[in-house]
């Protein structure tokens, strides 16, 4: 009886360690999150979120290859009018490296004009990115 309970225990073991290492659970924690977070119901009626969607991909294609005047000028959309300009500005995507370029002088600067900008980071410690 002993033996049936230890053989149980480790076919449980080993289950569960490959459940944990292929990032079974890590992607039901994502479906839930998408399922609470991408819910209109759920945000506030005085949050907009403005997205990238399909038909803006396959016209410019991947975000990581836009310049970011298309960041500059949205920025400068939203904040156009003072009385209407956002309380906040979230902006969802890494923005990494810098080429020099006058499309990312041109965010700096537009960035530089408004105190309602949040950007994404992300921050390298050791082997693990967060």
């Amino acid at each position: 009886m002993k033996r049936i309970k230890l053989l149980i225990s480790v076919i449980i073991a080993l289950v569960l360690g490959l459940i944990f290492i292929n990032g079974f659970l890590k992607n039901i924690e994502y479906m839930a999150e998408d399922a609470v977070y991408q819910n209109p119901g759920v945000v506030p009626d005085n949050i907009i979120i403005v997205t990238i969607d399909e038909e803006t991909l396959s016209r410019l294609g991947p975000y990581s290859d836009w310049d970011r005047s298309y960041f500059a000028k949205l920025i400068e959309v939203l904040n156009a009018n003072e009385d209407t300009a956002p309380s906040v500005i979230g902006v969802d995507v890494i923005l990494s490296g810098s080429n020099g370029s006058s499309e990312d002088k041109m965010l700096v600067d537009v960035a530089s004009k408004y105190d309602n900008l949040i950007f994404a980071s992300s921050v390298n410690f050791d082997t693990y990115l967060y």
